[in-house]
């Protein structure tokens, strides 16, 4: 592929087309360089709130004079490719080419802004990658325009409204509300948040790695603070009970919360707030065990009732 799009804009130099094409250099290095001059690239918002560059597909664009139609290539490298600042890893490179005197609506930049936002999905890029043959690839890329353009006419199944849906009803306040609101919006899904894990390509692969990083994560931390707790309670909580409680707290979490693989592990804090408790029991002579329960008890009725009466939207008073 870099023999193919350099020889390209090689060739284009030679016709005296250079609006696709700028050079540029380091004048350290004192080399010369092609760079893509028109381009249409996807960015993202990050976690901190800032954004970044979709670095896995480019679209170039070119209006030559010599054309009579619109021309558009797309090309699935098959490694990611370096193609200069801000696309380390390109798998999808889209080129338009336009003629000069095409009319707005069908220009260039109307064009790539179409194939771009086609190239936005990235389940969609996700699904290119796993076809095999041409015909596939332009049946998916068929498909997935042809749903795009479905929910543009159609408003009501427009992404964007969807989050009307998601809003809390302010105006009335009803017992266990957004606990009710929550399954119905994840009980169409439970299976499938099961199933899909074996289901679709390379599926098996990713779960089984997935499995294994989430093992390790869980089990190491397991035993340091185990054996951190063995010692701070003088062995009422030992790194076999950690283990067992830990597993037990994972499957029930992974079975009742909607998110099969996640990481559910002891932490510091907790493990600092054990000891806290071992020893208000050794100043006022009462039993851990009982005493360690009784905390457990009350913190699930405290978490009962925070969902029985939506305590949690006042969490938007608390935030940023």
């Amino acid at each position: 592929m870099y023999v193919f799009l350099f020889s390209y804009i090689t060739r284009l130099k030679e016709l005296g087309i250079n609006a696709i094409v700028e050079q540029g250099g380091s004048p350290d290095v004192g080399r010369t360089v092609h760079l893509l001059s028109r381009t249409i690239q996807g960015t993202y918002v990050s976690e901190g709130g800032g954004f970044d560059y979709d670095q896995s597909w480019l679209c170039a664009m070119c209006n030559l004079a010599s054309l009579q139609k619109r021309h558009v290539a797309i090309a699935r490298l098959k490694h990611p490719a370096n193609m200069g600042r801000t696309l380390h890893e390109v798998r999808f490179f889209i080129l338009v080419l336009t003629p000069s005197k095409e009319k707005g609506t069908k220009n260039a930049l109307e064009t790539g802004r179409t194939f771009a936002t086609i190239f936005a999905d990235m389940d969609f890029r996700q699904r290119l990658l796993e076809v095999h043959t041409e015909a596939e690839f332009k049946n998916v890329l068929l498909k997935h325009a042809q749903d795009l353009a479905a929910e543009q006419s159609n408003p009501s199944k427009r992404l964007g409204t969807q989050d009307g849906e998601m809003e809390f009803d302010e105006t009335r306040c009803r017992l266990a509300q957004g606990l009710w609101d929550d399954i119905r919006r994840r009980s169409h899904l439970y299976i499938s948040d099961f199933v899909d894990g074996f289901v679709g390509h390379k599926t098996i692969h990713k779960t089984l790695s997935t499995i294994f990083f989430l093992y390790f994560a869980c089990i190491l931390p397991t035993i340091a603070f185990g054996a951190l707790n063995d010692n701070n309670t003088y062995g009422e909580i030992d790194v076999r009970k950690s283990i067992i409680g830990q597993t037990l707290g994972g499957l029930i979490f992974a079975l009742c919360g909607g998110q099969p693989l996640v990481i559910v592990m002891t932490t510091a804090p907790l493990s600092l707030y054990t000891k806290v408790i071992f020893n208000i029991c050794q100043d006022f002579k009462l039993n851990f065990r009982a005493m360690y329960a009784c905390v457990g008890l009350w913190n699930t009725f405290f978490l009962i009732i925070f969902s029985i009466f939506d305590v949690s939207r006042i969490m938007k008073w608390s935030t940023r």
